[in-house]
């Protein structure tokens, strides 16, 4: 005599279990779609700071816009792997940029480095020209 009650449906089946699976790979590609489509829309205008801009001025630095649109792009990977701080090099000129807040913070050039030393970073970007 069979002791399973027939009101209670078996869990588990193989069928069920590959049906689960596919159904879960579906619903992770729709999310990381998605999310890739929010992350892009959230994509921020680049800032340059005052203190920034006149260092750049001083220093005789001037960045194109399609600098510009690769140096945030190269923020906003930076921002996507967990960066806060990043030291950015393009050419003979080096930047600092705040990631969170998407923002150049100061930038130089290799002849007006005061120090061989930077520190508070966590990333470096590199801007090909």
């Amino acid at each position: 005599m069979n002791n399973i009650n027939p009101n209670v449906n078996r869990v588990g089946s193989q069928n069920q279990l590959q049906s689960n699976q596919g159904k879960q790979q579906i619903d992770r590609a729709q999310f990381n779609a998605l999310f890739n489509h929010e992350l892009n829309n959230l994509k921020q205008p680049l800032q340059i700071s005052n203190h920034a801009s006149k260092r750049m001025m001083e220093r005789n630095i001037q960045l194109d816009n399609q600098t510009l649109d690769k140096i945030n792009d190269g923020l906003y990977e930076a921002k996507a792997k967990g960066a806060n701080e990043s030291l950015i090099l393009y050419d003979d000129v080096i930047m600092i940029a705040s990631v969170t807040n998407n923002t150049i913070i100061t930038a130089m050039d290799k002849n007006n480095i005061d120090s061989n030393v930077i520190t508070n970073i966590d990333s470096a970007i590199f801007i090909n020209k």
